[in-house]
């Protein structure tokens, strides 16, 4: 089963949360360390709702997407108080998964 994870980048380590399974968090200094958390987290979430005789929440997120959207001329962005990660190095990441 998949599901959908929401990665965020911090000042000082990733974390990452799954819509579909409230309470169900993971942080670490790198992103493959808080991907492989969130991973672990949702099994054990899984886990913990079985041994319990409970159903699963819904599983209603399907899919996750970047949506490019029109921003007014004039629109300020705060910059960050660190450096991101760039979406080459992502996509890099991904490809290598």
């Amino acid at each position: 089963m998949k599901y959908v994870v929401v990665f965020e980048q911090a000042p000082n380590n990733w974390c990452a949360f799954v819509p579909d399974l409230p309470g169900c968090v993971a942080a670490a200094d790198t992103f493959e360390e808080t991907k492989e958390m969130i991973r672990e987290a949702i099994e054990f979430h899984i886990e913990a709702y079985v041994e319990d005789d409970e159903a699963l929440p819904a599983h209603t997120c399907v899919d996750a997407a970047v949506v490019e959207v029109n921003v007014p001329e004039g629109a300020r962005f705060a910059e960050p108080e660190y450096p991101l990660w760039e979406p080459e190095e992502r996509e890099a990441a991904e490809v290598a998964d």
